[in-house]
């Protein structure tokens, strides 16, 4: 696995992880859609683990943001190894494709939020977009991280062991001749 890339993915979900963020804040102010469901996932799980999971809590928002960034990074950095070439559209794929992953699948199915179908439009649609959001922004730094990362190899050239290579193939002695 590339470390590098790996890492830039995670960084790349976090900021798209702040773009949907600000895009379902936004969404509250076309009518109330009940609790933001990442927050709405962490008050369930503290539930199921036994800890008090008040709405208003004061450690309900920190966690909230702590884990859908991890989420959101985490997702980044699959995007980014899986993916190797990356664009706008297959950013706005994937995304669409955590959501259905997440919002049809596993979320209603551990009982966390009901399934799209039968869940409040405003919020089914607030969350769609959002991964839309979510998608595109990581399509688009993944894309330009890989266009900066291309021409960095190439002001640098061919990596040593390359050269080595090459090196041998046109010269099979050496610099300094046969080995006798």
């Amino acid at each position: 696995m590339d470390v590098k890339r790996a890492a830039a993915g995670g960084l790349a979900g976090t900021a798209a992880t702040v773009a949907m963020s600000a895009w379902q804040a936004a969404g509250q102010l076309t009518g109330p859609y009940g609790e933001q469901p990442p927050k709405r996932l962490v008050r369930a799980t503290a539930r199921k683990l036994g800890l008090p999971a008040r709405r208003h809590g004061p450690v309900t928002w920190p966690a909230t943001v702590v884990a859908h960034l991890g989420f959101g990074a985490a997702c980044g950095a699959l995007y980014a190894v899986v993916l190797p070439r990356s664009t706008v559209a297959r950013g706005t794929a994937f995304g669409l494709a955590v959501w259905a992953a997440s919002y049809a699948g596993w979320i209603p199915a551990v009982g966390m939020l009901p399934p799209p179908h039968r869940d409040n439009p405003r919020r089914v649609w607030t969350m769609l977009t959002g991964h839309v959001i979510y998608g595109a922004v990581l399509g688009a730094f993944i894309g330009r991280w890989n266009q900066l990362s291309a021409s960095e190899r190439e002001d640098r050239g061919p990596d040593p062991a390359r050269r080595r290579l090459a090196g041998a193939a046109r010269d099979p002695h050496g610099a300094d001749g046969p080995p006798w």
